[in-house]
């Protein structure tokens, strides 16, 4: 076999996998843009719903319920907001976690302060800065999936409008 058709047909494969890396490359950068865009939209939710317990307040237990055999329980506390006297309970705490008289900080809603979270724990900061998280991170996959994009973009354009650009045999 001649040298020539030895680097001809290694030339095509190169080209073909070239091609296959390339749409490879497209391809995951579009899923990149709509994940960008889902953790944007995740994040604003994510936000949105946080952004109405902004007030704080204290809150004191009042009462412990047990279960039977759980080692949880439910707390009912009470707290007083702008004059007037609010009661409400947590249910699935761990037991021994408080006790009877025991006060902790709660946001609450100031529309409807009888909506309260509690502060405090992994849980309320993780969530609380989750939605921030989820968009910046969208906006970095945005952005490189818009900077890289261009480029692939303009090679795939070119392999649909101009076909194959490969040597081809001449036999």
């Amino acid at each position: 076999m001649d040298k020539d058709k030895i680097f001809e047909s290694v030339e095509k494969v190169n080209s073909g996998w070239n091609k296959f890396r390339t749409w490879a490359t497209f391809i995951r950068l579009i899923l990149l843009f709509f994940a960008g865009i889902a953790f944007v939209i995740t994040g604003l939710a994510v936000n949105s719903e946080l952004a109405v317990y902004i007030e704080k307040t204290t809150v004191v237990i009042t009462d412990i319920a047990t279960f039977d055999d759980s080692d949880q329980v439910t707390i009912y506390y009470e707290y007083d907001i702008d004059g007037k006297h609010y009661e409400n309970k947590e249910i699935g705490v761990p037991d021994g976690e408080y006790s009877v008289g025991d006060s902790f900080e709660c946001f609450y809603n100031k529309k409807n302060p009888s909506d309260i979270v509690k502060a405090g724990g992994l849980s309320f900061y993780l969530t609380q800065y989750l939605g921030k998280a989820l968009i910046v991170i969208g906006v970095i996959m945005l952005i490189i999936s818009v900077v890289k994009f261009k480029n692939a973009a303009v090679i795939v354009f070119n392999d649909l409008v101009y076909g194959d650009n490969t040597p081809q045999d001449d036999d």
